[in-house]
């Protein structure tokens, strides 16, 4: 889950929470 956090993080700053859990679901 790190590793994808790390990953999603520069997207997550343009991106709401709620968008970030599903992507970070996806992933």
């Amino acid at each position: 889950m790190s590793r994808t956090y790390k990953a999603t993080g520069i997207n997550l700053k343009s991106i709401p929470l709620g968008e970030a859990d599903r992507i970070v679901t996806i992933l």
